[in-house]
C-alpha cells in the first residue's frame, strides 16, 4: 500500500511539473544542482546546460541532462537517472584502447585501476536529444595506500603491529659489510602472524601487503636493526640446590657450565637444579631461529659469577604423589614436574618391571595394551624420599555403558565405577552431561549414552535404543535357530554313536526353548532340564561333547550355567545370575536390539567379506575389555556371555567371540566358536576366538586381540587369517592359539590359502 500511495503521489508531481513546462517554456535556463558528497571529491556545484533546437516541423527538442559521475573507493562506477533518457552510452578508456557499451542501469559497472569512463544519456529521437559526455574519470588509489607496520626487535624475531586489510608482509633484511655499506641478505613474504628471524645487528625494513582491490601496498616501513646490549648474569645457589639468576630482557635462551665444564649445553629454563657440591655458572646467547643455531655473542654478554651448590642438612622428605591427566589431544599421560624430582618410575598395575623417565609425561603411542598406569616421583638421594605411586590411569577409552528400556520409559545405563559422569542424546539434540544414570523416555524417543573420566581416553556412544511402549516378548523357535549355528550339531553325526548323539541333542535343545519362552524365576540349583542316563545309552565322554557342542552352537541361550550335573540324572542348569525371569527378559531385549543394528549395518556391504568386516568394526567400536581391579579378566558371568556387550558394553574373549558368532549367523555367514588357550609374549591363558566361512574357506578371527592390539584405531591383524599366515610378532596365528579339543570335539580345518584382502 505505501508503494501505492508513493506512486500516485509521484505521478501527480510529474503533471504538475509538465504543466508548469507548458505554462513557462525554458529557453537557455540554468539549473544548479547540488552534488552529493563521494571518496573522490568532485566539486561542490555541478552546471547542466539544457539546450532548446528545432525540428523541421518547428517542434522544440530539449537536449537532455549530462550524467553526473562517480566512482566509489572499490571502483564501482554510478550516475544520476537522467529525465528522459531511454539508456546511456559509455566509454571505457585505458592505456590508448577503449570500449563501449549500452546500459539501461545507472550502475553495476565496475572498473579497474587506471581505467577511466565518461558516460552520456541517450534520448528518444522523437522527444529529445542525447546529452553531452560525462567528464572523464579515472579509478584510481594513489591516495588510498595501507598503512606502514611499525616494526620492533624482539629476542631475535622482527615483529610488528597488525595492519587491517593486509594479507601478508613482505621484507628485506640487509647486512652491514663495512661502517657505511650495507648489502641486501635477504627478502621474502610472511603471511598474518608471522614474524622473521633477524641475526644480531642486521637490519630490517617491512611494508604490508593488501588484500584488497582499492588499497595498495605499502611502502617500506622505517630500517631497525637488531642490536644487544652488554649484561651480565648474577646467579646464587639456594639451599635446595636451585640456581636462578638475573634474566636478560633480550633471549630466552642460557649456555651454562656445570664443574667448569666447556660442553655448549643450553637451556631455557630460569632456574637450575644443581648436584650437591657442584659448580655453576650461566651466560646469554642469542638464537637464531631460521638455522636453528645458538650463538654466543662475545664481549657483549658475559659469563655469570661461578657458585657452588651446597644442599643443607635435612631429615629426608617425601616428593609428593604426581596426579596423572591427559594432554588436550589425548596424545600424552602428562603430569606437573616436581622441582624434588630427579626423575619419574612409571609401569602397569600389577606388574613389578618398571621404566624410568625425566620427563613429566609419557607418550600413549609408545604404550601397547590397556591396563592402568602408575607413576612415582623419584627424589634426590638422601634429601628426598621416593613418593607414593599415583593412582592409575589407563591408555584406552573408559567403557561404554549400555542402556536398559523398561516397559514404563525409563532407561538406565550402568553405572561405571571409573566415571565422573555421562553424556547422553536424546532424539538427535545436543549432548547433555549428567551425574547419574537414568532418565524417562517418552514412547519414540531415542537415546545413546557415553561415559566420561578424566583417567581414560575419551569413550564411543553406545548404540541407539528407542522407547517403543510395547513389552518384549519371547522369540520365536526358528527366530532363535536363525541366531544358532549347525556346524557342531552337524559334526555328530561323525562320532561312533552319531544319530544318538544328534537325537539327545535335539531334546535338549527343545525343552531349553520351552523353558526360555517362560520367563520363568528359578532358584539356585533348579533343573531346568533332567533326563536319566539309563535311558540315553551314552557314555559320559559323548554326554560331555553333546553338551559343549549345543553350548557352542547357541550363543543366544546365555543362561546355560557353564556346567551339568551326571549320574542318575543328567540335568542343566540356570546361572545365578539369571535366575529372575524378567531380568532375563530384559537381557533378551538388549541383546536382540544390539544384533538388529549390526544386522542393519552388514545389510548395507554387497560381500560376504565386507559383512563380516562391518560386523568386526562394530564390535571393536562398541566393546572394551572386561578387566577386575587388579587388571585381570573379570570373572563376572555377564562378561562371558553376550550380555556382556549388549548390556554392559563390556565382556571377555568368550563374549567376543559369542557375539560376532551370533550375528554371523543371522547374517548367514558360517562362523564356529572356539574356545582353548592363547599365547602371547607374556605368558598363555584361556581363550576364545572364531573360525568363519568366507568363499567357500575357512579363515581364523580373533575380534579380542584385534581390539586390544590398539587404543585409538581398527586394526586387523587377526582378522580372517589363513592357516600359516603371520599376524604379529612374526607368528602365525596357529602358534598363538591352542583349540581345546582333548574331549574329541572337531573343529573346521582352516585354508592355507590367504584371503585377497
Amino acid at each position: 500500500m505505501k508503494k501505492l500511495i508513493s506512486f500516485i503521489v509521484l505521478f501527480i508531481f510529474i503533471i504538475s511539473l509538465s504543466g508548469c513546462s507548458l505554462l513557462f517554456p525554458s529557453s537557455g535556463n540554468k539549473t544548479t544542482a547540488k552534488k552529493t558528497t563521494t571518496a573522490n571529491n568532485i566539486d561542490d556545484t555541478t552546471t547542466i546546460k539544457n539546450i532548446t533546437t528545432t525540428t523541421k516541423n518547428g517542434d522544440a527538442k530539449e537536449k537532455l541532462s549530462t550524467p553526473i559521475v562517480v566512482i566509489d573507493d572499490l571502483g564501482n562506477v554510478s550516475w544520476n537517472e537522467v529525465t528522459g533518457a531511454v539508456k546511456y552510452h559509455y566509454i571505457i578508456e585505458k592505456n590508448g584502447s577503449s570500449s563501449e557499451n549500452d546500459t539501461l542501469n545507472t550502475s553495476g559497472i565496475k572498473l579497474s585501476l587506471g581505467e577511466s569512463i565518461k558516460v552520456k544519456a541517450i534520448a528518444n529521437e522523437e522527444s529529445n536529444i542525447d546529452s553531452d559526455y560525462s567528464t572523464s574519470k579515472t579509478y584510481s588509489i594513489t591516495l588510498n595506500k595501507i598503512d606502514a607496520p611499525t616494526v620492533r626487535i624482539e629476542k631475535g624475531y622482527a615483529k610488528w603491529n597488525q595492519i587491517e586489510g593486509a594479507i601478508g608482509y613482505g621484507y628485506k633484511i640487509y647486512e652491514k659489510t663495512s661502517a657505511l655499506t650495507e648489502t641486501l641478505v635477504e627478502e621474502g613474504i610472511v603471511g598474518i602472524d608471522e614474524y622473521v628471524p633477524i641475526f644480531v645487528n642486521n637490519s630490517i625494513e617491512v611494508y604490508t601487503i593488501s588484500g584488497l582491490d582499492d588499497k595498495g601496498d605499502s611502502a617500506y616501513s622505517g630500517r631497525v636493526t637488531a642490536t644487544v646490549s652488554n649484561f651480565t648474569p648474577v646467579l646464587s645457589i639456594d639451599s635446595d640446590g636451585f640456581a636462578t639468576w638475573t634474566l636478560s630482557t633480550e633471549t630466552d635462551y642460557y649456555s651454562y657450565s656445570i664443574d667448569g665444564s666447556d660442553e655448549f649445553k643450553v637451556t631455557s629454563e630460569t632456574r637450575f637444579r644443581v648436584e650437591n657440591n657442584s659448580t655453576f655458572k650461566v651466560k646469554p646467547v642469542y638464537y637464531y631461529a631460521k638455522d636453528n643455531v645458538y650463538y654466543e655473542i662475545t664481549g657483549v654478554w658475559n659469563w655469570s659469577n661461578e657458585e657452588t651448590s651446597t644442599w643443607s642438612n635435612r631429615e629426608p622428605v617425601k616428593v609428593s604423589t604426581p596426579n596423572l591427566t591427559f594432554n588436550d589431544d589425548y596424545t600424552k599421560i602428562v603430569w606437573e614436574k616436581n622441582d624434588n624430582a630427579k626423575e619419574y618410575n612409571y609401569k602397569f598395575v600389577g606388574q613389578s618391571t618398571y621404566y624410568s623417565t625425566t620427563d613429566n609425561y609419557i607418550e600413549l603411542s609408545r604404550i601397547s595394551g590397556g591396563s592402568g598406569i602408575v607413576v612415582k616421583a623419584v627424589g634426590y638421594t638422601g634429601y628426598y624420599l621416593d613418593s607414593d605411586y599415583s593412582d592409575p590411569i589407563y591408555p584406552k577409552p573408559i567403557n561404554t555403558p549400555m542402556v536398559t528400556i523398561n516397559d514404563s520409559g525409563k532407561a538406565t545405563w550402568t553405572k561405571l565405577d571409573d566415571a565422573e559422569g555421562y553424556y547422553y542424546i536424546k532424539n538427535d539434540d545436543e549432548p547433555v552431561y549428567t551425574r547419574f544414570n537414568a532418565i524417562t523416555l517418552e514412547v519414540g524417543d531415542t537415546l545413546r549414552v557415553k561415559a566420561y573420566s578424566s583417567k581414560y581416553l575419551e569413550g564411543e556412544y553406545g548404540i541407539t535404543k528407542t522407547y517403543s511402549g510395547t513389552p518384549f516378548t519371547a522369540l520365536s523357535k526358528s527366530r532363535i535357530d536363525s541366531m544358532s549355528s549347525t556346524y557342531y550339531y552337524d559334526k555328530l553325526a561323525t562320532y561312533t554313536n552319531g544319530t544318538k548323539m544328534q537325537e539327545f541333542y535335539r531334546t535338549i535343545d527343545n525343552l531349553v526353548y520351552n523353558f526360555y519362552k517362560e520367563y520363568r524365576t528359578v532358584s539356585k540349583d533348579e533343573a531346568i532340564l533332567e533326563e536319566r542316563y539309563s535311558t540315553l545309552s551314552l557314555a559320559d565322554s559323548d554326554i560331555k561333547i553333546i553338551f559343549t557342542s549345543y553350548r557352542n552352537d547357541h550363543p543366544f541361550y546365555y543362561f546355560i550355567r557353564n556346567s551339568y550335573s551326571y549320574g542318575t540324572y543328567f540335568k542343566l542348569y540356570v546361572d545365578d545370575d539369571v535366575l529372575n525371569g524378567d531380568t532375563r527378559r530384559q537381557y533378551d531385549k538388549n541383546i536382540i536390539e544390539m544384533v538388529d543394528e549390526y544386522v542393519g549395518y552388514a545389510a548395507l556391504k554387497t560381500t560376504d567379506y565386507e559383512k563380516a568386516k562391518i560386523v568386526h568394526d562394530l564390535i571393536v567400536r562398541d566393546m572394551e575389555y572386561a578387566y577386575d581391579s587388579n587388571g585381570n579378566p573379570l570373572d563376572a558371568s555377564y562378561a562371558h556371555t553376550v550380555v556382556g556387550p549388549a548390556t554392559y558394553g563390556t565382556g571377555v574373549c568368550e563374549s567376543y567371540s559369542r557375539l560376532y558368532e551370533m550375528v554371523m549367523n543371522v547374517i548367514g555367514i558360517e562362523c564356529v566358536f572356539i574356545s582353548g588357550t592363547g599365547v602371547t609374549t607374556t605368558g598363555s591363558e584361556a581363550h576364545a576366538w572364531n573360525i568363519v566361512k568366507i568363499n567357500n574357506n575357512w579363515y581364523y578371527l580373533d575380534m579380542t586381540w584385534d581390539d586390544n592390539m590398539s587404543s585409538t584405531a581398527t586394526v586387523y591383524y587377526y582378522f580372517l587369517v589363513a592357516e600359516g599366515e603371520v599376524t604379529t610378532d612374526g607368528l602365525t596365528f596357529a602358534q598363538q592359539h591352542y583349540p581345546d579339543t582333548t574331549d574329541g570335539l572337531k573343529i573346521p580345518t582352516v585354508t592355507s590359502t590367504p584371503l585377497n584382502k
